[in-house]
């Protein structure tokens, strides 16, 4: 019910801030503390919390290193800060040294349910990063129900909005997976990105009805030292450097 809480203990070195707080993907309003206990984020909810995939965005300086341990709990408590459920010891990514990485805004053409649109999405390389660090490919992954039009060939529709943005030649420009709801697009082996925004425009067809966890991912993938072309396909493969919604 309202007064619920949800505590996010973090580890050492890292600093959250509750401000600015968003909820990307909340179905109830909340408030966040960050004075109450050392390493510790609280959330009170206004409403009855129901079971739900949740998202929001908060401020955080990491360290300068991955910390031992580098997991994460999470707490949640009713009214009478009774435990109702948790999650322990969540692995937190790895920090990654030598790549600077920003995302860029998410357009569409249409944002109508049951229509067709071309979603732009991408990535900013904020300053030159060491040659000996090899990017391979882009992950993006669509939110539930959104799948690419069945009479279209997405591969060859992708389009590449900077033209220094060095992918693959077709027909290896891009695997659309089985899945139908990502994509992976291929940069050229031993290519370098250039500082600048690399964006992508991708057909999909909006589902009729969103759910709540409304949420795009974009990942950066190392080379795959057995194959010419990267082969992660999901959001937690060991080839994924950085990733953000």
């Amino acid at each position: 019910g309202a007064g619920s809480t949800l505590a996010l203990l973090y580890p050492d070195q890292f600093v959250f801030e509750c401000e600015p707080f968003v909820g990307i993907s909340m179905p109830v309003a909340a408030s966040c503390d960050d004075s109450a206990t050392p390493n510790t984020l609280v959330f009170t909810f206004n409403d009855t919390v129901l079971p739900a995939k949740y998202a929001l965005e908060i401020n955080v300086q990491t360290p300068s290193r991955s910390p031992v341990p580098n997991s994460f709990n999470f707490v949640l408590r009713d009214t009478s800060a009774m435990i109702r459920d948790a999650h322990m010891a969540l692995p937190g990514q790895p920090i990654t040294h030598g790549i600077k990485v920003a995302r860029t805004p998410l357009a569409w053409t249409s944002s109508s349910l049951g229509s067709r649109s071309q979603i732009t999405l991408g990535f900013t390389i904020t300053e030159e990063y060491p040659t000996s660090i090899k990017v391979a490919a882009i992950l993006i992954t669509y939110p539930e129900g959104f799948q690419h039009p069945q009479d279209v060939d997405v591969v060859n529709d992708i389009k590449v909005l900077n033209a220094l943005t060095p992918v693959n030649d077709a027909p290896d420009i891009a695997d659309v997976q089985s899945s139908n709801e990502k994509v992976v697009i291929f940069f050229r082996q031993d290519s370098h990105l250039p500082v600048g925004d690399h964006r992508f425009t991708i057909p999909v067809n909006i589902p009729e009805v969103l759910t709540e966890f409304n949420i795009w991912h974009v990942a950066l993938c190392g080379p795959d030292d057995t194959s010419p072309l990267a082969s992660c396909d999901q959001l937690d493969h060991p080839d994924v450097m950085v990733r953000f919604p």
